[in-house]
């Protein structure tokens, strides 16, 4: 069984309640997005963006905490990082893999106010789209 609880910000910071209460209650997939399955894995894919995200990439957001993955694309999201603490805000990015800074435009990125907008502008959205 996963235990979603093991998935951090840095510092061992837990993630924003809304998603821990959802991922604790076995709610871990959505038709589009599947949420993330270890810390080694949200790990990986929030090198990946930091990668893509450095400089000279003029990206506004640096660094993620990824929670969820998209079934469809390459979309990840993840709770914002702001020097190192894990905020509300949910960022939806769309990775190249490159695994270098990206130019500019790329990887793209949508911000979402938190979990429960993304839950509601993101998610719901994308199932309505599969009907």
């Amino acid at each position: 069984m996963i235990d979603h609880q093991d998935i951090r910000g840095p510092n061992r910071q837990l993630l924003p309640q809304p998603y821990l209460q959802m991922a604790l209650n076995g709610a871990n997939y959505f038709l589009a997005w599947r949420f993330v399955s270890s810390q080694d894995r949200s790990d990986k894919l929030r090198r990946e963006f930091r990668l893509e995200a450095a400089l000279p990439n003029s990206i506004r957001y640096k660094d993620i905490q990824p929670f969820a993955v998209s079934t469809y694309s390459d979309d990840i999201a993840g709770f914002l990082l702001d020097e190192q603490k894990v905020s509300k805000t949910v960022i939806v990015v769309h990775l190249t893999w490159s695994g270098k800074a990206e130019r500019e435009g790329f990887p793209s990125v949508t911000v979402y106010e938190d979990f429960v907008a993304w839950l509601k502008e993101c998610v719901c959205e994308d199932l309505r789209m599969s009907d």
